[in-house]
């Protein structure tokens, strides 16, 4: 009986020994395939680590090794930045991600200093051959427009940023060149800039009184000019756009007129009707201003990513404008961003009443309008606002970035919706109560569980 129960009992613990083995070289074996392929589910509402085909195509396609630094320690870094990366690097080892402790390497950033840079804890540099691209983290999240209560929802777009990057870094596509023109007392808008350059674009000025327009452009920008064009300036943007060229004009309420511009503009369908919109429904005012309007969003390519992600738009300040199906240069123009049925186009922008008085247009109004034919573009946007607050509101910044990347028409810069990062908080919770959370369920029930675990197999061992 004896030497029964001994045999029994050392085939248990082989049993037990090689269960514990196996469970080992299998983690091993797990831990070394997440080196190289992404094993996780992403488990999110929104599903905010999934990696878009587009960047998987550019990185499948990688044949040039990217080293990318990553300002701080790994575990200072935010947990989306990191994970975002590590998917990267599982896609392609030619994506090479290294943490710098910025304590133990100063160099690093005197490096950049020198050139001009500042680099903060959580930027990625990336760089390639002599070349590089920060992308800052600070510039990462967005705050939606509007929430729900009891939500905290915010947009996280560094997938647009880090595949664009190694796009443009590697030559994949040529960057497309966007003039911003000047010479008519511009308004500079600060954030355009980093908006394009971000997405992929090398953005140049350019006065075409005195210049011709480069061979290399694709688009032309105006700013809210305060002077109109001349006749000669007019032709040649004319001879741009029917050389397949395009053309954005971005206004606001207050400008002079510039009969000229306007009247060209007419020519392709597009014809300003309201000095300033002004909107009446209380639900599409921001902050119950009438000028501030959370504005309707039409079906085009241009706004496909604005209505299925549901994100605001925000137009401030916006001159109203119409569409002319019939038009001088037979284009199609198409009516893209709206205030509601209850809102007025005021003729007058200095009418003593923000009522429908005889002259004004009735709602919907028209704030930003496309006209094209064959390979040319023209797009009007009524509120230079709208423009700015890509800087804070998502859907501003999808909008803009969607329209720039209509009328250029590049391929390689990429149009990849920023993730909404969380849908939604738990309120009402202390620090204290997250701490108790965290470590509940990193260690608390885990070590539980194994207790338990532990015990049955002590009592049942040699059953």
């Amino acid at each position: 009986m004896n030497s029964k129960n001994t045999k029994f009992k050392f085939n248990s613990l082989i049993v037990t020994a090689v269960v514990i083995i196996a469970v080992i070289f299998i983690n091993l074996i797990v831990t070394a395939l997440a080196a190289k392929i992404n094993l996780k589910l992403d488990m999110t509402r929104s599903q905010k680590f999934e990696i878009t085909e587009q960047t998987q195509t550019v990185m499948k396609s990688l044949d040039k090794i990217i080293n990318v630094k990553v300002v701080g320690k790994k575990d200072e870094i935010n947990l989306e930045i990191a994970e975002y990366l590590d998917r990267y690097s599982a896609m392609n080892a030619n994506f090479k991600v290294s943490y710098i402790d910025v304590e133990k390497n100063q160099s690093v950033l005197y490096a950049y200093i020198a050139k001009g840079e500042t680099l903060h804890v959580g930027d990625v540099v990336l760089e390639y051959a002599d070349r590089y691209k920060i992308v800052s983290a600070s510039s990462l999240y967005k705050q939606e427009l509007s929430t729900v209560q009891g939500e905290n929802k915010y947009n996280f777009d560094l997938e647009m940023k880090l595949t664009n990057a190694v796009v443009t870094l590697t030559g994949t596509s040529e960057e497309s060149v966007v003039y911003i023109l000047e010479g008519h007392s511009e308004a500079t808008l600060s954030y355009l800039n980093t908006l394009l350059g971000e997405q992929g674009y090398k953005v140049q000025t350019l006065n075409i009184l005195n210049s011709e327009i480069p061979a290399d452009a694709m688009t032309l920008v105006s700013c809210i000019p305060a002077a109109d064009y001349t006749a000669e300036e007019c032709e040649k943007i004319n001879a741009f756009l029917q050389g397949g060229g395009n053309l954005m004009v971005i206004t606001t309420a207050g400008t002079p007129d510039l009969p000229r511009l306007e009247a060209y503009l007419a020519e392709w369908g597009i014809e300003k009707t309201a000095a300033i919109v002004v909107e009446h429904d209380a639900d599409k005012m921001y902050n119950g201003i009438p000028f501030a309007i959370m504005a309707d969003a039409q079906q085009h390519e241009i706004t496909a990513s604005v209505i299925s992600q549901k994100t605001p738009v925000l137009f401030n300040e916006s001159v109203g404008y119409d569409v002319q199906k019939s038009n001088a240069q037979n284009a199609v123009p198409t009516v893209l961003i709206t205030s509601s049925d209850k809102s007025v186009g005021k003729a007058n922008l200095d009418a003593e009443t923000a009522a429908y008085e005889e002259g004004d247009d009735m709602g919907p109004v028209g704030m930003a309008v496309l006209s094209e034919k064959e390979n040319s573009k023209v797009m009007v946007i009524g509120s230079a606002s709208a423009v700015e607050f890509s800087a804070q509101y998502p859907g501003n910044a999808q909008l803009i970035s969607s329209a720039v990347s209509y009328l250029t028409d590049n391929g390689g810069n990429l149009k990849i919706a920023p993730k909404v990062v969380t849908e939604g908080k738990i309120t009402n919770l202390t620090k204290t109560g997250i701490n108790v959370m965290y470590y509940s369920l990193v260690f608390i029930f885990p070590a539980i569980i194994l207790a338990v675990g532990i015990t049955i197999w002590l009592k049942r061992r040699y059953l």
